[in-house]
């Protein structure tokens, strides 16, 4: 998708100028290629910077888990590539290898331009804590690694931030019952005076798609099942865009 819609060319270089790529989580697990994807955007987040772009690599739900020893969706081939080595699989994103640290650099939630941009959602609760973003990264930032240890969090704000129904990362309800009311979403905007909502996670029918009338763009596809899209904003406009640089307007 990166190569059709002139991101990066046949040598993996970053081409698109100042233009900002997001990737709002879950890069683990059920994917063919997991360490080379890690290790493309590893590359490209330098190359963009060197050339006034920017990469926004955002954590998901399967970025935790695979840090903190959940392996639930993993793979076989990559605990029989960690034996090959001579390595366990834990071994593999410890805050001590380059990849562990990098993903442990990375953010839960950014705001590019005037959108807000996350993995799962903005639950009513992260609303109510009324926390800015930078507080909100940091405060996870520190507990990455306790991630599912609810005895080792330290107050009612983390706990809320990694609770599996209401976290960033985890967060379900701008699609699943009980849902989001337009008054949530309204809030979530005003708080951090943003104009939509970016979010992967749940995968719809009608992804990638607007929501809540245009203020929630749903980008979460059944990319394992072929459907391999994603969104691009260009020229005021917002476009579905797929792997053979096929662009439709979204409405």
């Amino acid at each position: 998708m990166l190569l059709a819609n002139h991101v990066i060319d046949e040598q993996y270089n970053w081409i698109y100028g100042n233009g900002h790529l997001i990737i709002c989580g879950d890069l683990f697990d059920r994917g063919k290629e997991v360490p080379a994807t890690l290790w493309l955007l590893y590359k490209l987040e330098q190359d963009a910077k060197s050339k006034g772009g920017y990469l926004h690599t955002i954590l998901g739900d399967h970025e935790f888990m695979n840090m903190n020893g959940d392996l639930r969706y993993l793979q076989q081939k990559y605990l029989d590539n960690a034996a090959l080595m001579n390595l366990d699989y834990n071994e593999l994103y410890t805050t001590d290898t380059e990849l562990g640290r990098w993903l442990r650099s990375k953010n839960v939630i950014e705001k590019v331009g005037d959108y807000l941009c996350l993995h799962g959602g903005v639950s009513p609760a992260v609303n109510n804590l009324k926390m800015s973003l930078s507080a909100l990264n940091s405060l996870c930032r520190s507990n990455y690694d306790n991630y599912k240890k609810p005895d080792l969090y330290t107050d009612q704000d983390i706990k809320t931030l990694f609770d599996g129904k209401l976290s960033p990362f985890w967060y379900r309800g701008y699609f699943k019952d009980p849902k989001a009311t337009t008054a949530d979403i309204n809030k979530t905007l005003s708080l951090y005076n943003a104009k939509k909502i970016l979010v992967g996670h749940t995968i719809i029918s009608t992804n990638v798609g607007f929501y809540y009338s245009g203020k929630v763009i749903g980008l979460d596809v059944d990319e394992h099942n072929g459907d391999r899209a994603g969104a691009l904003f260009e020229n005021n406009t917002w476009y579905k865009i797929d792997d053979s640089g096929d662009q439709t307007p979204l409405n």
